[in-house]
């Protein structure tokens, strides 16, 4: 009986190590799913040559973690040791801060102003909004507004980790965002600030404690002043939304722990008392429904499932991300590039343009650009700032362009605007060339210690400042290697130097560039681009009408067109031009 007692541990042992497989085999537990989108190994198929290569052994290996029996429950005990004895979070992109709130790191990023793209970019991104905003009020009667949405970091500052408070030294994006839109006049809602002032006197938390966006109860304060502005903007009155009773619980509800929820805890955190308002829809006091579309991130999603859309607006349209179509994404997948962009625009009373301080950066995911292309003339382009764009709004290349920066030590506008203009030159060389090649070889050669080195003793040999020795050699390599392109961008700039000296011509070019609320400067190239471009036109039109030949050729291919024979002319011309180009 003793020896059998003996052998009772190693009984236990073995078959505390066999659970999990017999977990696996046979399920007798059930386990809760873990939360996110994970993707586990598939079961390999065997083959001599997969056998061989250990390639079986390494995909077994695999599924078999993937697939042990308890594997969910493990990895939550670990995680909930992380979190209760280490405050670390093992969730992507999820942060422990003071009082155990938990952050999202892409709202610290945005706090500290990592994802600031540089003034240049935001008063252009805000100027086109402007433009935008103006000709949709002023020609259609539609009131397009802008809302910065409240973020946590900003909302909850001293509550951020040390290791991040301690390294900020300036404002947030969103508050460079805020202040230029202040400065340009900008129609737009503050619900950062609004949230600000409720702060001290609000009954329940406007954040909480484990979730990265509002709570319900912070969510019906932006609803209400939501539904307020569209009253006093358009003169109508919308069915009341009445609160006919508040839910407490120290439980945490809908989105109110969405962070939590990423983290696979063992239990459930809780502890703040959370509020969740019961709203009613009183709709016999309504005047009118407006159609109203919401272009937004996530923030968007709690009004827009307490039905308030449904029971106040004509419509229920929501752009998530300026990408998907809800309502009508539930039934088919629908796209907004599927739609008519000008017509969907054009149907409406409001816009909502709502943006949160984690997106701040991308601002509107195209949305203002899209239309500013619309509503003004083709030949309006910054090719450079297009670019600038679709870094901005492609997550991976974004953050590859900030570790970009830093390992340059460089801003991060410089090195969005070097990689903005690298796309440029590798999508259309001769059009990059001619409007930056003087700036692109004047880089390449301060970029190049031995290279800047040589410009010193030339300069200090030919009794030249070292400026003006950089800028002679920046003229000789460019004419050297792209003559065709040297030739066109000493046009230009001839021609903007006379654009400069004429006061009339100067007037315009600011006018138009006020009407359109486009850059001054980019504005002034490309009138002196197509003040060249006649004037070459002009050129090879006279030495086409002098040669006999040529023009009996263009005369016959007018005939044969049917087309007056000027026209012709000047369609050979525009050939012979591009032809440079190639």
């Amino acid at each position: 009986m003793k020896k059998a007692v003996q052998y009772i541990p190693l009984v236990l042992i073995i078959l505390l190590m066999s659970l999990p497989a017999i977990q696996m085999r046979w399920h007798l537990f059930r386990e809760k799913p873990l939360n996110g989108a994970f993707v586990l190994a598939e079961k390999p198929d065997f083959s001599k040559q997969k056998w061989e290569s250990g390639e079986y052994q390494s995909e077994t290996e695999k599924y078999l973690k993937d697939h042990a029996g308890f594997r969910n429950f493990l990895v939550r005990l670990q995680n909930q040791i992380d979190y209760s004895f280490f405050r670390r979070a093992n969730a992507e992109g999820a942060t422990v801060g003071k009082n155990r709130q938990l952050y999202e790191y892409d709202y610290l990023r945005s706090w500290l102003a990592i994802d600031n793209p540089g003034e240049s970019f935001i008063t252009k991104k805000l100027n086109r909004a402007k433009y935008v905003q103006d000709y949709l009020k002023r020609e259609k009667g539609i009131d397009l507004v802008i809302v910065f949405e409240p973020g946590k970091a900003s909302f909850y500052p001293e509550y951020i980790p040390s290791k991040y408070s301690k390294i900020k030294n300036g404002p947030s994006t969103y508050e460079l965002y805020v202040q230029k839109a202040s400065d340009l006049q900008l129609d737009f809602i503050d619900w950062q600030a609004y949230f600000m002032q409720l702060k001290p006197v609000s009954d329940y938390p406007l954040f909480p404690k484990y979730g990265t966006h509002w709570s319900v109860y912070g969510m019906k304060y932006a609803a209400d002043s939501m539904i307020s502005f569209i009253e006093k903007r358009r003169g109508i009155n919308l069915a009341e939304v009445r609160t006919d009773k508040v839910e407490t619980s120290r439980r945490p509800r809908d989105t109110d722990d969405d962070v939590a929820k990423t983290m696979n805890l063992l239990f459930q955190p809780g502890g703040e008392e959370l509020a969740y308002p019961v709203l009613t829809f009183d709709t016999v006091s309504q005047s009118d429904k407006p159609m109203v579309l919401v272009v937004a991130d996530s923030y968007y999603w709690n009004i827009f499932n307490t039905r308030i859309p449904k029971y106040l607006f004509a419509n229920e349209a929501f752009w998530y991300f300026n990408a998907l179509v809800y309502p009508d994404n539930y039934y088919k997948p629908v796209m907004t590039e599927d739609l008519d962009l000008k017509k969907e625009v054009e149907k409406q009373d409001v816009i909502f343009l709502m943006i949160t301080e984690r997106f701040v950066h991308k601002f509107d995911w195209s949305f203002i650009d899209k239309l500013y292309k619309l509503y003004t003339p083709e030949w309006l382009v910054d090719p450079v700032y297009d670019n600038i764009n679709r870094i901005m709004t492609h997550g991976p290349w974004f953050a590859e362009v900030i570790e970009k920066g830093k390992k340059n030590n460089i801003t991060f506008e410089e090195a969005l605007i070097r990689d903005a203009r690298y796309i440029y030159n590798m999508d259309d060389t001769a059009a990059f060339m001619i409007r930056y090649g003087m700036d692109y070889y004047r880089q390449a050669i301060t970029g190049n210690p031995d290279w800047l080195a040589s410009i010193r003793e030339k300069a200090k040999t030919q009794g030249l400042t070292e400026e003006e020795m950089l800028e002679k050699d920046v003229l000789y390599i460019f004419k050297e290697k792209y003559p065709a392109y040297f030739e066109l961008n000493q046009g230009i700039l001839s021609k903007m130097a006379s654009i400069k000296t004429d006061p009339a011509l100067m007037d315009s070019v600011s006018s138009l560039a006020a009407w359109y609320r486009f850059d001054e400067a980019e504005l002034l190239w490309l009138m002196a681009r197509q003040m060249y471009f006649e004037d070459e036109i002009s050129r090879i039109s006279g030495i086409i009408r002098n040669d006999e030949k040529w023009l009996e050729q263009v005369r016959a291919k007018a005939e044969n067109k049917g087309l007056p024979l000027e026209a012709m002319i000047r369609l050979d011309a525009i050939w012979v031009y591009e032809q440079k180009l190639k």
